[in-house]
């Protein structure tokens, strides 16, 4: 029996036991490091849902339909209205790219109307892009145009499309 014990001395000799000061340091940076761990996480899946979801344009969430008169109406009639005055393009075109007859106070007013609402601003991010094709590609491939020209429209109320 006492060959036992002193078996389990030995053992308890080989591990080294570190003070409890250490152990807790080692604990807390642990605790440290999962924290952060978890916070970078989180952030890095929100960025890249956010990006993706801007950049493909998963979720369009169409302006609400509202009584004329108010922010989002104005906002949708508005892009409604600088859309339909960009033309489609001959190849006759080419030479100079489409310019808005609407006046520059127009424009900013519809800008600063779709500027109220998320969705507002989804709306007119369309437009952009959309003029920004048209003044780009002129004369270039109708399909192009057609799916940014849609995606401008699916951003209106049902009524306005």
């Amino acid at each position: 029996m006492r060959s036992d014990v002193a078996e389990t001395d030995t053992e308890a000799q080989a591990v080294p036991q570190a003070p409890d000061g250490r152990q807790a340091r080692r604990a807390g940076r642990l605790v440290g490091l999962g924290v952060v761990i978890a916070v970078t996480l989180a952030f890095t899946a929100a960025s890249a849902y956010q990006i993706v979801t801007s950049a493909l344009e998963l979720p369009v969430r169409p302006l609400p339909g509202a009584p004329s008169g108010e922010a989002e109406s104005i906002c949708a009639e508005g892009i409604r209205s600088l859309t339909n005055e960009l033309p489609a393009f001959d190849e006759s075109d080419r030479d100079q790219p489409p310019r808005l007859a609407k006046s520059a106070s127009f424009i900013a007013s519809v800008e600063i109307s779709c500027a109220h609402s998320t969705e507002g601003l989804d709306a007119w991010a369309s437009f952009l892009r959309f003029e920004e094709a048209t003044k780009q590609l002129p004369g270039g491939s109708r399909e192009e145009l057609t799916v940014l020209r849609r995606n401008v429209y699916a951003h209106l109320p049902a009524e306005l499309r």
